[in-house]
């Protein structure tokens, strides 16, 4: 099993126990909605949550400035929407969705005043109006959540929001290509993500950062270079 497996089970039990059940279900992505249940039940705590948005993502859009209102943004796997809240801060136009009922209408009540628009959806089955539609999309620490044979499929899902000239930024627990995978979540190798060529797209940035007392994470952008129409 490896580190990241290894404290999840050890600081988060209850969630290391629904994650495995489902597994052994055949269910690999109902947990989540568990999850969620359990948070709003159980006051248990969601472990990918980060208050106001994570640090990397808002250094990133720091470096990149204020968006305009026409720029559209869509957060995969938006859980209790820190993360959609802070794009809108940045003036995106923001989509934001997770497969799970009990998170979307928690991000309902969290933001009721919000311009976010908050929606449950699953991302093997997009609504087709999302398709080549936005002009960044933000996959964080989604894809090591599911099955290794669905990571290619996943990141084709993820590719095919993203609008001609449009970006996908990744944010990614990392590891060395020779450390196992056992364990979920898994962290991604820097092969991984080739997963994003492959559905046709362009590396445009790569950063392997270690943060202080904090896990390493791979923090990337893919560009769609596809023409405008």
């Amino acid at each position: 099993m490896n580190e990241l497996a290894e404290r999840v089970s050890r600081e988060f039990p209850q969630i290391a126990r629904e994650i495995r059940a489902a597994w052994e279900r055949g269910e690999p992505t109902s947990w989540f909605e568990e999850i969620y249940q359990l948070a709003e039940r159980d006051g248990c705590p969601v472990p990918w949550q980060t208050e106001g948005g994570h640090p990397l993502i808002r250094e990133w859009l720091e470096q990149e400035g204020k968006a305009s209102a026409a720029e559209r943004s869509l957060v995969i796997g938006c859980g209790y929407g820190d993360d959609a809240e802070l794009l809108a801060s940045f003036g995106y136009s923001v989509t934001a969705f997770d497969i799970s009922e009990t998170a979307i209408a928690a991000c309902r009540n969290r933001f009721a005043n919000s311009a976010v628009v908050y929606q449950v959806a699953n991302l093997f089955a997009l609504p087709s109006a999302w398709r080549s539609s936005f002009d960044l999309v933000v996959e964080s620490r989604t894809l090591q959540a599911l099955p290794w044979d669905m990571l290619q499929s996943a990141a084709t899902a993820i590719c095919s929001t993203v609008a001609p000239q449009g970006r996908v930024f990744l944010l990614a627990h990392g590891r060395d290509e020779d450390e196992p995978h056992q364990g979920i979540p898994w962290p991604l190798a820097r092969s991984d993500l080739a997963a994003f060529q492959v559905a046709g797209m362009t590396e445009e940035t790569f950063a392997d950062i270690t943060l202080e007392e904090g896990p390493r994470l791979f923090r990337a952008t893919y560009r769609n270079k596809g023409a405008t129409s």
